[in-house]
């Protein structure tokens, strides 16, 4: 028994080593979603600081835990939800994983575009802005405008 002791006590960085690179292997596949949608948060999130900063407002600490909290459930949903897809072995008819990522990089799309606009006031980025509102207008059905009122209690 001391024997099996302290081989695992030689050998338990191995065993954390092996482990850790089989679940880097296992997700390996969805590192490029995984990098967009972390790509367009941390850009949301310089211009949200510079269209803050535009405005005259504080940049918070809260704020900042905000997008921490977002970036670590946004991951977390596409590393389940590809583990789903391919346990269950859906990964060829529906990559719900790859949807949850259009969501996040298109919500992220629609950030930048508003902060753009408010930096800038530049008409590429207005225009941009209008053409994706109407877009997901006439695909969805949603009257956005009226979604935002009723958010925002304007």
């Amino acid at each position: 028994m001391k024997e099996f002791a302290q081989w695992i006590e030689e050998h338990v960085l191995n065993v954390f080593s092996g482990l850790i690179c089989g679940l880097f292997a296992y997700f390996m596949p969805i590192r490029n979603i995984v990098i967009l949608m972390l790509a367009f948060i941390i850009f949301d999130l310089i211009t949200g600081i510079v269209a803050a900063r535009k405005r005259g407002e504080a940049i918070t600490s809260e704020k900042m835990w905000n997008t921490v909290n977002k970036t670590l459930i946004s991951v977390a949903l596409v590393v389940l939800l590809y583990a789903v897809d391919k346990e269950f072995n859906i990964i060829n008819v529906v990559c719900t994983h790859k949807i949850m990522g259009l969501f996040v990089v298109g919500f992220e799309l629609w950030s930048i575009l508003e902060n753009a606009v408010e930096i800038t006031n530049h008409s590429i980025f207005r225009a941009l802005k209008k053409f994706m509102h109407d877009k997901v207008e006439e695909k969805t059905g949603v009257d956005l405008d009226t979604k935002n009122e009723e958010e925002t209690g304007k």
